[in-house]
């Protein structure tokens, strides 16, 4: 039996540097290296992915997993690397996604001091706001990921969540529909869990919706959720994905008929609502229906 305490699942395509970045940041981790598995899940990549990670098989314990490209496959990609998790935890981190030194031990410490079972949800800075780009790539080159995160905070940058957590608070279990925040950048959940909820649904072959699909998942299991701003990380500066371009009315179209494929999945009152507002404010207008109101912490722990 292996002595991992948390299997890291990467899903790629053809992103091998940003892929080399993601790596660099865990070897980094506070964490013990022979207590992390690192599963790269490639979704079919021709760029010589496989070839950069031969090189790091020797620096952490990382397996490889592959299915051939038959367009965008991301959650079936991160079920086969459900599949190859060793350890009781899995956290989901995007190719590109650079996590602080301690992000990985902020994790398994939120799921331990829940007191029972969760979803935890990272912070991550610049997944819309890329206008530190100079000052974040001074500092990676520099410093390193610890470094550019200082001067990010100092900076005022915050999560693109944030204003959802300063007005209903980081304790997300008070929350009415917190899995429609939850992004499967940097988040984790129990392997145990995933099984008995039946993985990512891989109904979604575009981008977008197969985390959400599986926070709602959670939710109907009696899954919570959990802020965890210790478990930092930032988007790294690119250029946006392809499989995100297509023409603006299209991914409309598209977002609608992954909602309703929910709502007909899920039917509740939140999936219902849904199709009348954007994410910002679902859980808002849950509670004006249910006459409740949630305080947010006082400058919402804003970094």
């Amino acid at each position: 039996m292996s002595g991992y305490k948390v299997s890291i699942i990467i899903p790629t395509y053809n992103r091998k540097e940003a892929l080399h970045r993601t790596l660099e940041s865990i070897e980094a981790q506070s964490l013990e290296r022979d207590e992390i598995q690192v599963i790269v899940a490639d979704d079919g990549s021709s760029d010589g992915t496989e070839q950069l990670l031969e090189g790091w098989a020797q620096r952490l314990h990382l397996r490889y997993v592959r299915q051939e490209d038959e367009g965008f496959r991301a959650g079936q990609a991160r079920n086969l690397g459900i599949r190859a998790a060793e350890a009781p935890l899995c956290l989901f981190v995007d190719c590109g996604i650079l996590l602080g030194s301690r992000a990985v031990q902020a994790h398994l410490d939120a799921h331990e001091a829940a007191g029972k079972e969760v979803a935890v949800i990272g912070y991550i800075y610049g997944f819309e706001d890329e206008s530190f780009e100079e000052s974040v790539l001074q500092d990676l080159a520099a410093s390193g990921v610890d470094e550019a995160l200082a001067r990010i905070r100092s900076g005022g940058f915050t999560d693109v969540r944030e204003p959802l957590y300063r007005e209903l608070g980081d304790d997300l279990s008070a929350w009415p529909a917190a899995w429609v925040i939850f992004w499967s950048g940097n988040v984790s959940v129990r392997t145990q869990t995933l099984f008995r909820v039946g993985l990512f649904d891989e109904f979604y072959r575009t981008w977008g919706g197969e985390d959400t699909d599986l926070g709602l998942a959670l939710e109907r299991d009696g899954v919570d959720f959990a802020l965890s701003r210790e478990a930092e990380s930032l988007h790294y500066p690119h250029k946006e994905d392809e499989s995100r371009q297509a023409d603006p009315e299209e991914r409309e179209r598209d977002f609608e008929r992954k909602r309703d494929y929910m709502h007909a999945k899920y039917d509740t009152e939140a999936t219902a609502l849904w199709h009348t507002c954007y994410y910002t404010e679902l859980n808002q207008k849950l509670l004006e229906r249910r006459g409740q109101r949630l305080v947010g912490q006082e400058g919402g722990g804003a970094r």
